[in-house]
């Protein structure tokens, strides 16, 4: 689920149910019973898949639907849930990603073939801001352990084209500690340190938030790190 939480990867969710279907598939070719766990796995393929705010999944939705009405009859409906409401608040997001995402996808790879990489530009870093704000918007009203993911998966788009953009680790940092996600805040500055290690910015604002933690040695530290000369 991490490689289909991008908004291109319709594909790779069609290919899934369709794996996972296959041997539901074969037993009826053969004419032999369906075992209930055969179901429930290509059952949780459709509804993982048609869930997932990738493009280009209309038909799967569908699909699916046509599916549940076959193998479930009367009781489709039931088995289904609420993946329909949830599949059609993905397909209305889904578009909307494909188009915010464009821009870090293509900087990571024009940045992956001419290293050094992952230098801020005015444009590269207002993509980053605009794609961030609108998933942190949450508009397919994820649960808070599924938008810590979306967000998560954000802020890795945005380091493979803005790795060496203090203001990317901060900013990222600066939302996860506001929203009570402490240790992944923690992280998260923690990692752009090492990456960047002659930013005072960065140390200043992992101390600033280890204080308001009562972590003062911690902070300290920090500060001390950063006045110390480079090795």
């Amino acid at each position: 689920e991490a490689v289909g939480a991008a908004p291109a990867a319709g594909p790779l969710w069609q290919e899934f149910v369709g794996l996972t279907a296959a041997s539901e598939l074969g037993a009826e070719a053969n004419e032999t019973l369906v075992s209930s766990s055969e179901l429930s796995a290509t059952r949780k393929a459709y509804q993982s898949a048609v869930c997932s705010c990738a493009a280009g999944l209309e038909n799967l939705a569908r699909d699916y639907e046509a599916w549940e009405a076959r193998v479930s009859g009367p009781q489709a409906k039931l088995m289904m849930q609420d993946t329909p409401e949830k599949g059609m608040a993905a397909r209305n997001v889904a578009q909307q990603r494909l188009v915010l995402y464009a821009p870090l996808r293509a900087a990571a790879g024009c940045a992956h073939g001419h290293l050094p990489s992952g230098i801020a530009s005015p444009k590269r870093l207002t993509a980053f801001r605009q794609l961030w704000a609108f998933e942190a918007a949450n508009p397919q009203r994820l649960d808070p352990a599924k938008l810590l993911d979306r967000m998560r998966f954000a802020l890795s788009q945005g380091v493979g084209a803005l790795w060496q953009a203090p203001q990317l680790w901060h900013e990222a940092a600066t939302w996860f500690a506001a929203q009570g996600h402490e240790q992944v805040a923690r992280e998260v500055w923690t990692q752009a340190i090492e990456l960047l290690p002659a930013q005072p910015f960065l140390y200043l604002g992992l101390s600033s938030f280890e204080e308001r933690n009562q972590r003062l040695p911690d902070a300290s530290t920090l500060l001390d790190r950063m006045v110390s000369p480079a090795p």
